[in-house]
């Protein structure tokens, strides 16, 4: 009998959606000019908003004539402007990115300090790096609130990412994701539930193509 050894070509297929890239907005308070504000020692009036690349911070207090001050330091580690809130007066700053999500904020203070967040979760400085003192949150909220917690807040430097609004749901096809044989005839379709996604499609996951309406 003679035998013969059959190949079957397969191809893989992948099913994804696209996602808008996150992006981390930078605001340097120790060049409080790039941020619009005055150099000179001035507490910020109440809901005083700082804006970059769509990234709004809004201060505010219990006292807001009093609550949050740009202010110019003299500590020999850390020297130069930062931006202070301070405790007594109740400060704490709001931060919104319109139609994205706040996903990650970092913080780099001058002294060591812990604030809350708008859900009770109480956040402390890491260990300090290059005179500096981080804090570090993550999430996914369209409005996040940070308020002092113990003592006073000086920041230096603030990092905002922010993301896609919602997630987009993971589209369902009409087979799985993995192997198709070669010979299979039926069309393949996906529909996805986040209004406007575009779901994709690739056969070696690294050439990506747009899978139309009719299916492939």
């Amino acid at each position: 009998m003679r035998k013969f050894l059959l190949i079957l070509c397969v191809a893989f297929v992948t099913l994804g959606t696209n996602a808008v890239a996150d992006k981390v907005v930078t605001f340097d308070f120790t060049n409080p000019t790039s941020l619009g504000l005055d150099e000179a020692n001035y507490y910020l009036t109440a809901n005083q908003a700082i804006t970059v690349d769509g990234v709004t911070l809004t201060f505010n207090g219990t006292n807001p004539t009093s609550a949050n001050r740009v202010f110019n330091s003299t500590v020999k580690a850390t020297p130069g402007y930062e931006m202070r809130m301070y405790k007594s007066a109740g400060a704490h700053m709001t931060i919104t990115a319109g139609e994205y999500f706040v996903k990650k904020v970092e913080a780099y203070c001058s002294t060591y300090s812990t604030w809350t967040y708008d859900n009770g979760l109480s956040l402390a400085c890491g260990q300090k790096e290059n005179n500096l003192f981080p804090v570090t949150w993550t999430g996914d909220d369209s409005s996040v609130k940070f308020t002092c917690n113990t003592g006073n807040v000086f920041i230096k430097k603030l990092l905002v990412t922010i993301g896609e609004a919602s997630a987009v749901a993971y589209p369902t096809a009409n087979i799985n994701s993995g192997i198709v044989f070669k010979g299979f005839n039926n069309t393949i379709t996906a529909t996805c539930s986040t209004e406007g996604a575009t779901i994709s499609y690739s056969f070696d996951n690294a050439t990506w193509s747009t899978l139309p309406a009719e299916g492939i």
